[in-house]
């Protein structure tokens, strides 16, 4: 009987390590990260697209890309995985058509999210009807 105790722990405490919940592994205010791949496509690096998450503004996040930088607000599940952001109210203007593209499928693709997950502290996965997949960028 002890036994069987001893292995339902056992189990039930590496189940736990493969499904660790986001928002306790990783603080994701004050951190930048840069956009790696949207659906297994990759983002140009140069310029970086990425999405912030400022100090002092728990609600917002900015994002920036080639054409733009525009501060979305954003809900975050903190006892779990869910998380979800704004549309802008506003389109890029004065963007090249790649530039400009780029910027619609980001802005389409955080429309979808639903839900976030931590690869390692310096990658993670925003997922939802689309998949996002960033890095941290050094000193964030």
């Amino acid at each position: 009987m002890a036994s069987a105790v001893l292995a339902s722990f056992v189990l039930l405490s590496a189940c736990s390590l493969f499904d660790p919940v986001p928002a306790r592994q990783l603080d994701l205010t004050g951190t930048t990260w840069s956009v790696v791949a949207i659906d297994d496509r990759p983002v140009p690096q140069e310029p970086a697209t990425t999405i912030g998450f400022p100090d002092g503004n728990p609600d917002l996040v900015m994002v920036t890309t080639s054409c733009r930088a525009v501060a979305l607000e954003y809900a975050l599940d903190t006892d779990g995985a869910a998380l979800g952001f704004a549309a802008p109210s506003t389109s890029p203007e004065g963007c090249s058509p790649v530039e400009a593209r780029l910027d619609s499928d980001l802005i389409f693709a955080l429309a979808g999210v639903e839900s976030w997950k931590v690869n390692t502290d310096d990658q993670i996965e925003m997922l939802g009807l689309h998949r996002i997949e960033l890095k941290r960028l050094p000193d964030s």
